[in-house]
């Protein structure tokens, strides 16, 4: 088997002729899972004033991501994948910007309370908790994961919000 690369790709399709996305090579006798995401409003283009239409595929090729997490390039910079698997939800990821050295961990911490609850900044962490312990003992079932992800960020160089 030879390599293969997103370019080769665009040729071997023929009538697809725009493929948007990341440059993704695959090394000879490798494998590697792709989604393909086909965009229906890109792709369907009208023909002149005539009033009748073509279908010219635009296709983005994305990886798909490993559970082990990976690293994914996004124009000249990269975001980290990093699993956090049952950290709410089986098959969890949240990203880390190394360039703005954010953190999305999307909705890690949860607490239920009302609106006007969510309007007020939480300026005692152990006050909140109790609105937080349901949400956390269903979801976050797993001590042990938690400990895993908290190693696995450690060594991120997260910027804390001043």
């Amino acid at each position: 088997m030879t390599a293969l690369s997103i370019r080769q790709v665009r040729k071997t399709f023929g009538k697809v002729e725009i493929l948007k996305g990341i440059d993704i090579d695959i090394a000879a006798n490798k494998v590697a899972d792709f989604v393909l995401d086909f965009h229906v409003c890109e792709s369907i283009v009208k023909r002149g004033n005539s009033g009748q239409y073509n279908l010219k595929p635009v296709i983005t090729v994305l990886p798909r991501l490993s559970d082990a997490g990976m690293r994914i390039a996004v124009g000249r910079s990269t975001l980290w994948a990093v699993p956090a698997h049952f950290l709410h939800a089986e098959g969890n990821f949240q990203f880390w910007d190394p360039v703005s050295r954010i953190l999305f961990s999307g909705d890690l911490g949860v607490s239920l309370g009302t609106s006007a609850d969510a309007a007020r900044p939480i300026t005692s962490l152990a006050a909140h908790v109790q609105r937080m312990e349901g949400f956390h003992r269903r979801y976050m079932v797993s001590g042990k994961i938690l400990k895993y992800w908290a190693q696995m960020v450690k060594a991120a160089d997260i910027k804390a919000d001043q």
